[in-house]
Order: structure tokens, then C-alpha cells, then sequence
């Protein structure tokens, strides 16, 4: 290689100038990516440069070692997820990574973020900055003399697309060989699903997510926890290996040690030497997984100083600072019982023996949310005025001969169907039960009340409910003990999925901390997460809490 450009250098001296300028630097650039292009740390340390303070520098792993570590080790991970801190230099690294793939190559690689303002605004602050200050990346871009804006750019014979998940056109109007998912935790969940579906045409596809976590199996950390888990493990003169982070979580200030020359430092637990936490190496707790995850924390950083951290965990006296420290600071989820008031220990509590079933030879109240998916939760009323889940049931929206064939099964003496955003779906159900089954819609004041229908005169039975304050009744009403869950013991297959996939739709009636018009903080249930199972319990509440029990002897339903 230096021989070459050697070479080159001598050409470059014999030819005019002026004329010969754009000739050379391609020449130059084309005999880079053909000889030169070997490993992703060789790439961002010559071609990479980003911003350091008040000026610009090549990139560095310098007080990084995480980050020359990702490099060795999952340059060319096909499925990589990634759970951080913040300000950890990872969407940098997830950017020079991309160019490194597409270098060339003809691919298409995807960006995806959770709204068009996030979008735009880290391709104009960070894309737009690092091609404008790399000269390798720039001319590579101005070369094409192609497309080159907020949602498409082309690099050499690659295109790079940037889109937005907040709705469903933004992210199906694009396939790809390479998708990168920024900051998992704020994109619509169901949205997110079809942006894996961009690599279905591709010959080797390429899937990296990154993003700090928000709460336990959620988001990225839900991702996380299915991959091979690997943590940052620092080796100590002693020989042993510590992981700062899984320590801290376990006992915070065991961590710190202090020492007369150095102050507060990060100590071996084993012999209480200080310990480099550059001098460290990511090792997988579960080797034979063979999805690729990586923990990345503060505690990693060499000019994040011990002694600041500490006073920072020590400083964190509310429950808000505590969060912001642990999600921020530590990389790792962090909820309050206020956030997320359904715990797997309350779901065990109120575990029956009884498995799920596909008919009642009594009857049932019934319960569904709808979207593409409709998912509906039927409930047995007991002796001791409890209600047993039985009946579990997902499926197509568009599949209702068999949404009718359950609810007759379960012979349902009251449901309640979400009306929204398929109303059609909503009122042909209420339509066709007329006695059993109404619509529910979300709005801040209760009301029931009859709506017309087109051709219709008697219309259809509504139930208005405000959205904040029902979810609460019914994590009152779990907490409560009013339902009775089944039994996952001996379940397998799509039973035990769709029993485990409650309980985690149950658990994901999530409260976001906001504020009022009044700047009073005040907690909403959060929208658009995985909690479908649990909007349709929300609505089982309520039809029996609006209709009661019959008695123990109900008049047959449906003939």
C-alpha cells in the first residue's frame, strides 16, 4: 500500500495541476477502498472525524476502550443490540460503522427514528457534520452529484435513507440491507415491528439497535435480554474479573474505594486493588446465544471520574433523580412502582390452577382492543366474586367469523369492544350482539348513551370512560386480587406464549411522569406499547363492573 501511494504521489507531481486535481484525489480514493479497506477501527481513525469541544479531530477510541473493543468484536455483527447510557458516543460510532459497511459497496442502508423532528435533527447535527468535516466521506458523497437531503443521501453506489416510525408509510417506503434503529424506547412499538420487515429481500442483512433503556423488559432491554448479554469485564492484578455494572446494581457503593494520591477509585471486589476500567474486555454471559447484545455504561469512560459518579448517586435524593441516574449514568432500566405498578410477583399472587381454554360451559365477560390485531380476554365470574381467566384469544381484525365463533363459545353475557381505529369492526360486533356487546371509546367524561347507525334504529350501545382513570381502576382491581390468572404449569407452545404475552401486556400499563397546563406533575398511561392484552382486560372490567353478575344460573346466550 505505501509503495502505491508512493506511486501515485510520483504521478500525481508529472501531471498539470489544475487539470489533473479531481483525477488524482478519485484515483486515490478508489485505490483506498480497494487496498486500504480492512478493518473498522482502521476506517474511523483515517476517514472519520468528529467534533472534540470547540474543534474537530479523526476519530478516537483514546478513553474509549468499549468503543475499540466494538470494533474488534462486532464490526461485522449481523444482529447487534446495544443497551447505553447516554453521551457515550454510540450513534457516532453506529454512523462511521454504516459508511465503513457501504464503502464500496452497492447497498442501501436504513436509519430509523422515533419522529420526524428526531430524524432531521441528527442528520443536520450529526450525519451532515460528519461528512462535512470528513474529506473522504465528502467526496465520496459530492462525487455521486445525486440526492442529498434529510431522507436520502448516496455514498459512492450506496443510498442511505433516514425515516421516521411515528406512522407506517415512513417505514414500509424503504428496503434495505442495513437497518439501524436509534433510540428504541421512543418509536412507536408497532410501527417498529415492520422496520425489520426492509431487510426481508436482503442477501445478508444487518440489524444494530441502540438506545438508553426506559424499563425492565421493554424496549431495548427486552431486545437485550434476548441476546447473549455481553458485559464489560475489567481483569485486576489479582486475576479476577469485575463487572462494575452488575455491582453496582447489587450493592452501589461497593464499586468505590479510596486512595491517598488518586481519591475515589473503582475497586477490585475481590482483593480491594484499584482497578482501569479501560483494561477491560467484553465476555458474554450466554455464549451459545447467538444474538450479539453489549451493556455500555458510564462506568466505562476514562474521564468520567469515580468520584463524580458517586457524588452524582449520592446527589439523586428523588425518585426522578434516582431514575435519570440509572438510565442515564448506570445504562440500565429504572422504574418506580408509581411507573410501573404491575409487577410479575402480583401476577404470581393471584395465579390459579386453571388453564386457558377455547369455550365456557358457563359464560363469560369479554373484553377486546383492536388495531391490525384484535385481541380479546375472557373472564369467568366465581363463587367468591372473582373473575377467572379462561378465554385468550389473538388473531387478524379481519378474521371475524372467527371473533364471532369464540364469543359464542365463551357464550359472553357482557363485552365491550375498543372502538378505535377500526369503528366498522366495533359496531358490526355490537350489531350483531345487540344484547351483550357494546362500544368503549376513550374521552376525559363518562357517558353511556345509544349512537345511531345508518340503517339501523336502535343504534348501538356506547360506554365512554376517561382512558387515565379506567387503566387505574383495573391496576387497582389486579392489585386487588379480581382476577384470577391461569396456570402456566405444563403450558407450552401458543398457549404458554399467549399466557406470557399477557402478563407482559399487563405489566406494560406503564405511567409516564408529565406535567399539567399547571406544571403540576401529574402520571398518564402511556400509548403506543406492546399492552394490548392489557387494554382488553381494562375493558372486561368494565362491562362486568357496568352489568353485574347474573346469577349462577344465567339464561342461555346465542341459542
Amino acid at each position: 500500500m505505501k509503495a502505491l501511494i508512493i506511486l501515485l504521489t510520483v504521478l500525481g507531481a508529472c501531471m498539470p495541476r489544475q487539470q489533473d486535481k479531481e483525477f488524482f484525489e478519485a484515483f486515490m480514493d478508489a485505490g483506498q477502498r480497494q487496498f486500504a479497506r480492512t478493518t473498522l477501527q482502521e476506517f474511523l481513525l483515517t476517514k472519520i472525524v468528529v467534533r472534540d469541544g470547540k474543534k474537530f479531530r479523526l476519530w478516537t477510541a483514546e478513553g474509549h476502550a468499549y468503543l475499540a473493543a466494538l470494533n474488534a468484536k462486532f464490526a461485522r455483527s449481523k444482529d447487534l443490540v446495544i443497551q447505553k447510557g447516554a453521551q457515550l458516543a454510540i450513534s457516532t460510532w453506529m454512523i462511521g460503522r454504516t459508511f465503513w459497511m457501504l464503502d464500496g459497496q452497492p447497498l442501501k442502508a436504513g436509519f430509523f427514528f422515533p419522529d420526524d423532528e428526531s430524524m432531521k435533527l441528527f442528520v443536520q447535527d450529526r450525519v451532515d457534520e460528519m461528512i462535512d468535516t470528513s474529506p473522504y466521506i465528502k467526496r465520496s458523497i459530492d462525487a455521486t452529484d445525486s440526492t442529498d437531503n434529510v431522507k436520502l443521501k448516496k455514498y459512492q453506489q450506496a443510498t442511505l435513507a433516514f425515516r421516521a416510525t411515528s406512522t407506517k408509510k415512513g417505514v414500509k417506503t424503504f428496503d434495505a440491507d442495513i437497518i439501524n434503529l436509534d433510540e428504541v424506547d421512543e418509536h412507536d412499538v408497532e410501527n417498529l415491528e415492520f422496520a425489520d420487515d426492509r431487510l426481508l429481500h436482503a442477501a445478508e442483512p444487518v440489524r444494530l439497535a441502540a438506545s438508553q433503556p426506559s424499563f425492565e423488559d421493554f424496549g431495548i432491554n427486552a431486545d437485550y435480554l434476548t441476546t447473549n448479554m455481553h458485559a464489560w469485564l475489567i481483569r485486576c492484578a489479582c486475576g479476577h474479573w469485575t463487572d462494575l455494572v452488575e455491582r453496582f446494581q447489587s450493592d452501589p457503593e461497593s464499586i468505590f474505594g479510596a486512595q491517598k494520591t488518586a481519591g475515589t477509585v473503582y475497586v477490585c471486589e475481590k482483593c480491594g486493588r484499584r482497578v482501569n476500567n479501560q483494561k477491560g474486555e467484553f465476555v458474554p454471559r450466554f455464549p451459545t446465544v447467538k444474538r450479539d447484545g453489549v451493556q455500555i455504561s458510564q462506568l466505562f469512560r476514562a474521564d468520567m471520574k469515580p468520584e463524580s459518579v458517586l457524588q452524582k448517586f449520592r446527589n439523586a435524593t428523588t425518585s426522578v433523580k434516582l431514575k435519570r441516574f440509572y438510565i442515564s449514568i448506570i445504562g440500565v432500566p429504572f422504574s418506580t412502582a408509581d411507573e410501573r405498578p404491575i409487577s410479575q410477583a402480583i401476577l404470581d399472587a393471584n395465579r390459579g390452577d386453571h388453564r386457558i381454554l377455547e369455550h365456557s360451559d358457563s359464560f363469560t365477560y369479554m373484553g377486546a382492543d383492536q388495531g391490525d390485531t384484535v385481541h380479546m380476554v375472557f373472564a369467568e365470574p366465581t363463587r367468591d366474586a372473582r373473575l377467572r381467566i379462561t378465554g385468550l384469544l389473538k388473531c387478524s381484525v379481519l378474521d371475524e367469523s372467527l371473533h364471532h365463533r369464540w364469543i359464542e363459545s365463551f357464550r359472553v353475557f357482557t363485552g365491550h369492544v375498543d372502538a378505535m381505529p377500526n369503528k366498522n369492526w366495533a359496531v358490526r360486533m355490537a350489531m350483531r350482539y345487540p344484547d351483550n356487546i357494546r362500544i368503549q371509546y376513550f374521552q376525559k367524561k363518562f357517558a353511556e348513551r345509544t349512537e345511531a347507525v345508518p340503517g339501523d334504529d336502535d343504534g348501538v350501545q356506547v360506554l365512554q370512560v376517561n382512558r387515565d382513570e379506567s387503566l387505574q381502576d383495573t391496576v387497582d382491581a389486579i392489585k386487588n386480587g379480581l382476577f384470577i390468572f391461569p396456570s402456566k404449569s405444563g403450558l407450552s407452545g401458543p398457549d404458554l406464549a399467549l399466557v406470557e404475552e399477557l402478563e407482559l401486556h399487563i405489566k406494560n400499563l406503564i405511567r409516564e411522569r408529565k406535567e399539567d397546563e399547571n406544571g403540576k406533575p401529574v402520571y398518564q398511561f402511556k400509548k403506543k406499547i406492546a399492552n394490548h392484552f392489557g387494554m382488553a382486560l381494562n375493558s372486561l372490567r368494565l362491562a362486568y363492573e357496568a352489568e353485574g353478575t347474573p346469577g349462577e344460573a344465567p339464561p342461555p346466550l346465542f341459542g
